[in-house]
């Protein structure tokens, strides 16, 4: 991150937040229209601005979510859902907050520690475009931070989303018989896709040969 970013990551963040939030309350979705919003406006801050302490942040406040509303979840949960939005698979409450929780945490860690640890220790294993000019000696610290700056923006993007997936779960077992709102999790879906394909996009031209 170079000295004009640090400085005003704060504001890119605030702005992202303030932007995505406006677009999601436009969509009509409600509380999915929402973090459908936020995802591409905290994720959009994320890369300009702090990663580490958003991401735990967020981790924290999807952990807290799926803890508190999962008591209202039935014994026996309906977790997947055929076309239709007609349930065609079961598992238990328990099994069910335990799945959720470590794809909302330790799955975007994951995601880290592939993607800013790997590089560290194999560097010519890096798919970079013009590898051998951002590896050069003078560059590899910043192309590594640069890496892991993406790296945690992707994790706050699959944490909101995993927190996005359990609220549609919650909404579809509150009915009976329990069922799927397409239109929702279609929306979540598209959004997600597209936070990643942007992500991808930001990644690529980060990384183009300067001249």
């Amino acid at each position: 991150m170079n000295a004009l970013q640090e400085r005003f990551a704060g504001v890119w963040l605030i702005v992202g937040i303030g932007v995505g939030t406006a677009l999601g309350v436009a969509t009509g979705f409600d509380a999915i229209g929402l973090a459908l919003g936020a995802i591409g406006g905290i994720v959009a801050g994320a890369v300009m601005g702090q990663r580490l302490p958003l991401f735990f942040g967020l981790a924290i406040a999807v952990t807290g979510l799926i803890l508190a509303t999962s008591g209202t979840l039935p014994e026996q949960v309906a977790s997947h859902f055929a076309s239709g939005g007609a349930v065609n698979g079961w598992m238990s409450r328990e099994v069910y907050v335990l799945i959720v929780l470590a794809m909302a945490t330790l799955l975007p860690l994951f995601i880290v520690a592939m993607m800013a640890r790997l590089p560290r220790m194999h560097p010519r294993r890096i798919r970079l475009p013009h590898r051998d000019y951002w590896l050069a000696p003078e560059r590899r610290d910043a192309t590594f931070a640069t890496i892991a700056g993406f790296a945690w923006a992707l994790a706050c993007a699959v944490t909101l989303f995993i927190g996005g997936m359990h609220w549609t779960i919650l909404e579809a077992n509150a009915t009976t018989p329990p069922r799927l709102a397409e239109s929702a999790a279609d929306l979540l879906a598209f959004g997600f896709g597209t936070v990643v394909a942007a992500w991808a996009i930001a990644l690529y031209l980060r990384f183009r040969r300067p001249g």
